[in-house]
């Protein structure tokens, strides 16, 4: 299960912009300017599911949880999202 922090360190490893909000703070994630994916990160003080990102960033639940602990790295990411046809054409 993801939690805040997980969210929280997935956000920094994909060096995403955090915007506050009042009861969620949303992560933008761009890559060369183009927003790839989105997720909210709870501001609740008790720890709450976040199960629901590997969804939002296009992979899977094993996938994320390789990206939070490292052995996927951010390139690896990129790779298979340009797999899946997620990225728009490199120019």
């Amino acid at each position: 299960m993801l939690n805040q922090t997980d969210a929280s360190q997935i956000a920094k490893k994909l060096k995403a912009e955090i915007k506050p909000g009042r009861k969620h703070d949303l992560v933008v994630f761009r890559h060369g300017g183009v927003r790839l994916g989105q997720f909210g990160i709870s501001r609740s003080s008790k720890q709450q599911s976040h199960d629901y990102i590997p969804r939002q960033l296009y992979i899977t639940a094993k996938q994320c949880r390789e990206f939070l602990d490292c052995s996927l790295s951010l390139d690896a990411y990129l790779e298979i999202l340009a797999w899946k046809g997620l990225l728009p054409p490199s120019r």
